[in-house]
C-alpha cells in the first residue's frame, strides 16, 4: 500500500470515528421530552410518576406548598388479590368496611391515594382529582390496600402543580 493510500485510509477512519463520537454526544443532549422530570406546559409544572401496586407509598419528589393547586390524572391497572381481580386508579367497586384495615377503608379498595409528607393524612385521588394544597411537603402517592405486598401492576400518574392565582 502506498503512503498516499495509507494516509487517505487513516483520514477516512479518523473522520468516521470523529463523526461517530459527535453523533453519540448529540444523542446525549436534552431533547425536552423527559418523562421523569418537570415540563412547563404554560399553566403549571407537569410530572409523570409511576406508582407500583406493591408499594405502600411512592415518593414523587414533588415538593408542594400551601395554596398551590394540584391536578392528578391516572391510568393503569393493579391486580390486588390472589384471584386475579384488577382495578384502575378509581379503585375496586367495594370498600374495606368489614376489616377497616385499608388506609382509607371507606374509599374504593386499591384505588390511587395521596398524602403530603410522611406523616400526612391520606386522601383519595382515584383516576382524576384536583385539590388545593393545605400544608407544605412532598407529595406521596400510593395504593389504598393494606395487603399491598402481593399486588402487581402499576398506575401511571400525571401530576400538574400550579401556583395559586
Amino acid at each position: 500500500m502506498t503512503s498516499r493510500l495509507r494516509y487517505l485510509r487513516y483520514v477516512a477512519v479518523y473522520a468516521v470515528v470523529v463523526l461517530g463520537i459527535m453523533g453519540l454526544l448529540a444523542g446525549c443532549g436534552d431533547d425536552g421530552d423527559d418523562d421523569n422530570g418537570p415540563t412547563d406546559p404554560g399553566s403549571g409544572t407537569t410530572y409523570t410518576v409511576t406508582v407500583p401496586g406493591n408499594a405502600a407509598w411512592t415518593d414523587t419528589t414533588i415538593a408542594v406548598t400551601v395554596g398551590q393547586v394540584v391536578s392528578v390524572l391516572a391510568d393503569g391497572t393493579v391486580t390486588y388479590d390472589e384471584e386475579g381481580n384488577t382495578c384502575g386508579p378509581a379503585g375496586a367497586d367495594w370498600t374495606d368496611t368489614q376489616d377497616q384495615q385499608d388506609p382509607l377503608w371507606e374509599s374504593p379498595h386499591a384505588g390511587l391515594i395521596g398524602k403530603i409528607g410522611e406523616a400526612g393524612t391520606p386522601f383519595f385521588l382515584g383516576a382524576e382529582a384536583t385539590f388545593t394544597v393545605d400544608t407544605d411537603g412532598v407529595l406521596l402517592l400510593g395504593i389504598n390496600d393494606f395487603w399491598f405486598q402481593a399486588n402487581t401492576g402499576e398506575f401511571t400518574v400525571t401530576v400538574q402543580v400550579t401556583d395559586a392565582a
